[in-house]
């Protein structure tokens, strides 16, 4: 942690992380949760996107030459609910899964175009799964979680051997790998209660109120009451009851806007708080867009990261 943070509570006592929101307008706040107006390589934000976009779908493309998958398989009825999967060239019965759920602001991106997350990940035994969701305004964010958490638990059943089951995701996905470990997989789904034994959650969002007033909100259609509902700072003790065992690393960028920075610390914190095994890490020379995309190259410190949580062996060497 780099820093110790006294954090307020709302009037219901829930914690109310960058409270500052509540002092800004909408445009302001819009442009303090833009992460491409905090790009570290382009100064025009479409620029940014459009490079981030071509870059993924490229090697998401040369990663599906690369890896045996099996794209589009259905966990749900409608035609959103797919899961990719990328597996070694021996699969082993046991092999550690990730969960990975794409970002994109939950109304952008999909699980095809976060192919390379699995380019360094496969080939050292485990297999990857990407989540593909009914992204806004289609669906709505409530909606994208439940679809996730039924993901997880068909993943967790199609490979029942598994040594486990780790949930990983980058900005909206983030926030939805967050969500996840408030799950009670035995009542829900009939798993095991320690079915998640790692969460790596990149430059997620922990307190979605500020973006009710946003543009960026516009597709989602979040009031107060329902991005509350989706805000994994309002299931702490869930949080605390079902995943205590799980090893929870949250990543972000320095480059990263100093809202996500300042929402990743305070997460974290929280959960430290409740003496659940969870960290927080910074990446240099990082923007909010590369924390994935630099998921293309071998020696990648977030790769790195989701290694020791699938292989927990490879902390002791």
């Amino acid at each position: 942690m780099d820093t110790r943070w006294d954090i307020p509570k709302d009037e219901k006592g829930i914690p109310c992380v960058y409270k500052e929101w509540q002092n800004l307008d909408s445009q302001t706040l819009g442009d303090i949760f833009s992460p491409s107006r905090y790009s570290r390589l382009f100064n025009d934000r479409d620029e940014c996107i459009d490079f981030f976009v071509k870059f993924l779908d490229e090697k998401s493309h040369k990663t599906r030459k690369l890896l045996k998958c099996e794209m589009n398989v259905p966990y749900g009825r409608k035609s959103n609910q797919t899961v990719d999967f990328y597996f070694p060239k021996d699969v082993k019965e046991d092999a550690p899964l990730l969960v990975y759920f794409h970002g994109g602001y939950w109304q952008f991106l999909s699980a095809a175009s976060h192919g390379l997350v699995a380019r360094h990940i496969v080939p050292h035994g485990a297999i990857v799964a990407l989540v593909s969701y009914t992204i806004a305004p289609q669906g709505s964010l409530p909606n994208m979680i439940q679809e996730c958490r039924d993901a997880v638990a068909f993943c967790a059943k199609r490979y029942p051997k598994s040594r486990g089951v780790v949930v990983g995701g980058h900005s909206a996905g983030g926030q939805l790998a967050a969500m996840m470990l408030a799950t009670d997989w035995t009542t829900e789904y009939g798993l095991p209660h320690d079915l998640l034994k790692g969460a790596c959650p990149g430059s997620g969002l922990f307190d979605l109120r500020p973006l009710v007033t946003t543009y960026i909100n516009e597709p989602i259609g979040l009031n107060s009451e329902t991005a509350l509902d989706c805000s994994p700072v309002a299931y702490i003790p869930e949080i605390v009851k079902n995943s205590k065992h799980c090893k929870i690393r949250c990543i972000y960028g320095d480059g990263d806007p100093p809202s996500f920075e300042i929402q990743n610390q305070q997460f974290t914190q929280l959960l430290l708080e409740e003496g659940l095994d969870i960290s927080c890490c910074k990446l240099k020379n990082t923007d909010h867009f590369e924390v994935v995309q630099n998921m293309w190259d071998e020696n990648n410190e977030s790769v790195e990261i989701i290694l020791k949580l699938l292989f927990p062996e490879l902390s002791k060497t």
